[in-house]
Formats: structure tokens, sequence, C-alpha cells
């Protein structure tokens, strides 16, 4: 199977040395860094694919948006042929306004495929990005990832960088997704039952099935990985939470703030996850996730 991966992306360079079964051509605009990077420089022109993958997500350009994505997408489309699946990776960021806060996981809003979105700024951007690709080309997937993780880029290598800013608000539930996990959808996506699906249909979620707030996050890096994480000397753990009790921390238990992504038509993909939770991600070797590979 030979993708075209538009975008020198996290994604896209994943799928190049994790999936051996799959030839990934890039096209980016620095083709000496894929170069040296050692990654396949496409040629549009001249090969031939049997599936593109778009991992560039929208600029803003006053009040418009910019994609270069496109001119290439067209003339693959046109020189290859309508058929040709194209997946794009969209975010969920497009729920951004659905936030609230709640006594229990399971009283946070709830947004599947057919929840109206409700964009900030950022999500705004990828909503405009979205309807303009429908308008282009219908029968293209759009594929909602959650917050996106993997080796090298994770809570815990953004501890390690002393940068624990994003764990701060404790009760905050982010919803997540694997990059294995995350392509493993898209290229079910562009195999022949992916083809078979409504045009009207096609938008996923690729969500883990077990979203957790950062506070139990956190307790389980200290669990885990504190002794690495102490030793690094470059970040302070917070105190209040104990070694040793994770999701059973003492004292009052914080609300819980956010929304919680989900799919209504993840089950007819039939696509299993290797990693249901982000705690199960980040239960990998130390040397497997501090390091992208």
């Amino acid at each position: 199977m030979h993708i075209l991966c538009i975008g020198n992306s996290f994604s896209g360079r994943y799928l190049a040395r994790h999936f051996n079964s799959v030839t990934v051509s890039f096209v980016s605009r620095d083709p000496d860094l894929l170069h040296r990077q050692k990654l396949r420089v496409a040629q549009p022109d001249r090969d031939r694919y049997d599936g593109i993958l778009d991992c560039v997500p929208p600029l803003a350009n006053g009040d418009s948006i910019e994609w270069y994505s496109w001119p290439v997408i067209r003339s693959c489309l046109e020189r290859q042929g309508t058929d040709l699946p194209l997946v794009h990776i969209s975010s969920t960021s497009v729920f951004e306004g659905c936030q609230a806060v709640a006594n229990h996981i399971s009283d946070l809003p709830q947004c599947d495929e057919a929840t109206p979105v409700k964009p900030g700024l950022r999500g705004a951007r990828r909503v405009a990005l979205e309807t303009e690709l429908r308008r282009l080309w219908p029968a293209s997937w759009i594929v909602r990832s959650c917050g996106l993780y993997g080796p090298g880029r994770n809570a815990l290598t953004l501890l390690t960088k002393a940068a624990p800013g994003f764990l701060q608000a404790e009760e905050r539930v982010v919803n997540r997704i694997h990059v294995h996990d995350l392509l493993g959808i898209c290229l079910a996506l562009m195999s022949a039952y992916g083809s078979s699906w409504p045009t009207a249909e096609r938008l996923l979620h690729a969500c883990d099935q077990n979203p957790v707030r950062n506070r139990e996050l956190l307790q389980f890096l200290q669990d885990t990985h504190g002794r690495h994480l102490q030793a690094l000397s470059t970040t302070r753990l917070d105190p209040e939470i104990p070694a040793g009790t994770t999701g059973n921390a003492a004292g009052p238990e914080p609300g819980y703030q956010g929304y919680l992504v989900q799919s209504c038509r993840a089950e007819r993909l039939a696509v299993p996850l290797r990693y249901g939770s982000v705690l199960d991600g980040l239960g990998e070797p130390l040397e497997d996730l501090l390091t992208e590979t």
C-alpha cells in the first residue's frame, strides 16, 4: 500500500516507521528536512498512490484560511481518478465551546459525529476547512482526532521539559488518541470497506475509550515514571498527590471539566484500539516514550 502523506507530520512519520506493510511518500514545504530525516520524498507527477493522508492544518490569513494541500490533492485526483481515497485529519477542538463542569465524568457533555460543532477561535478554522473540503471533494473522509500522543510526544516528555502547565487544571478531562490507533483508523477508511460508506457519513471521531482527568494522569506518571522525573530535576511534581495512590488520592476529589468525545460510527469500522486509555499508552517502557521513533 502506497500512501501520499501531505505534511511532514508526527502521524506521517510514525506511519512510515511503524507500519511495515505501508510505503509512505511525503510532500512538504521543506524537502531538505525530509531527506535529513530519511523520509521518502513524493513525486506526485510520477508516483501512483493507494490513498492520501492529509495532515496539514488550516492557517489563518486575515478573515480567511490558507490550506496548501489542495493543489497536490487535486493533481493526484485528476491523474489517478476520483476513486483515490482521501483522509483529512481534523481535530475535536471543533467542540471547544461545549465545555462544562460536572461532579461526575459521565455528566459532562458528550460529543459524537452528530453533535453540532461549537468551536472557539482555533476550532473555527478547522470547521472552515472541513466545510471547504466537503465542497471541493465530497467523497473525502474527515477524521477528527482527539489529543494525539505517542513516542516523543506525550505528557511525560512535556514534564521532562519542565512544561507541566497543561496539567495544572487537575479537574480537566482531555480526550486523547494514540498515534498508532489513529493511523489504524485512517488506513481502514482507505480500504475497500471505507469506500462503501455513504458520502454523507464520511466523518469519524478518533478517540480512546476511557478519558481521564489530569489528576489521574499525573498520579499515574508519578507512580510509573516518578523516579525518572525526579532524577531529571527539571520539574516539580505536586507534593499533595502521593505516589502509589493512582486514582485514589487523599483529600476531596475535584470535579470534572471539559467534554467527552465519542464516536457513533467507530463500531461499524471494527478496528480494535491498541490503547484504550492514555494510561495504557503511557505505561509503555520509558525508552519507548521519550524519543520519537
